[in-house]
């Protein structure tokens, strides 16, 4: 019977792989914010050395502007990355574009700025690579985004949408159905509704799949019930290899991470060892 069960359970795993808009491969390593620990966080340095550094796909926090510009940015002020209190969704991008958003990392990023939504979906190499959507913004900003995104030309099926906020989970999937959605969840959401509450509030909002802050108090039983439902399992943000290790044993698509050349190399399968003729 156990047998017979676990049979079924990767039955249905092949079976939502192989119609999911948005395939993964056995794991993909996302840059989180870009290679945010060597480059300033969300800028188009970061996301071009995470390319050569051999990310499979890129994350990235976004809101709008109050001239409706979708820009790249994770607080809702410029204080700690600027050290000016601009309010990013209230100001104009006019004068967001002036602000210095690498000088904190290091001077050597001096006079980097602000990008746009279409400046960082130009960094996707032609033949390779996705991205993840992370709406920072309310549910106001997905008529624009879904325009801004048409705009861009880059196919749906290179782009994700992940959110914390339900209702702009809901309104992602209701304006671009043929996108991928997915639900961020943290440590204390998941430990609140459990695997069962997490499954449920997947179904009701009518996403793809869950991304969850990576913890290794969480067991295979997710991965197993996710595969039972046809949804996918994405994890943030990993950057502890035994970490990484544990959440690739329980199964997940995709490890975001700021350190996506380390992942890359410490997770790729090994060769089988060739013994030299005598």
């Amino acid at each position: 019977m156990h047998n017979l069960m676990l049979k079924k359970l990767s039955l249905l795993a092949l079976v939502a792989f192989a119609c999911s808009p948005f395939p993964c491969t056995a794991l993909d390593i996302v840059a989180h914010r870009g290679a945010s620990e060597d480059a300033p966080e969300n800028t188009l340095p970061a996301f071009e050395l995470a390319w050569e550094q051999g990310a499979d796909l890129i994350e990235g926090d976004f809101f709008m502007t109050s001239d409706t510009v979708i820009v790249c940015f994770h607080d809702k002020t410029s204080e700690r990355i600027a050290g000016q209190p601009l309010d990013i969704s209230s100001t104009a991008f006019e004068q967001l574009r002036n602000l210095d958003v690498g000088a904190w990392k290091d001077p050597q990023w001096r006079g980097t700025r602000i990008p746009t939504l279409a400046q960082v979906l130009a960094t996707l190499p032609p033949d390779r690579g996705r991205m993840f959507i992370e709406v920072k913004d309310s549910e106001r900003i997905i008529e624009p985004l879904s325009e801004q995104l048409a705009a861009t030309g880059v196919p749906k099926s290179r782009l994700a949408v992940i959110s914390f906020d339900k209702a702009v989970i809901k309104a992602c999937k209701k304006a671009m159905p043929e996108m991928d959605v997915f639900w961020l969840v943290g440590t204390k959401t998941y430990k609140k509704l459990g695997t069962g509450g997490v499954i449920k509030t997947l179904k009701k909002l009518g996403a793809d799949g869950v991304d969850i802050q990576a913890t290794a108090e969480i067991t295979a039983e997710l991965g197993a019930a996710l595969r039972e439902n046809g949804l996918q399992f994405h994890c943030w943000t990993v950057n502890d290899i035994p970490l990484a290790r544990h959440m690739v044993e329980i199964g997940v698509d995709s490890i975001t991470t700021d350190r996506p050349g380390v992942l890359k190399r410490a997770l790729a399968p090994k060769e089988p060892s060739r013994s030299r003729p005598r």
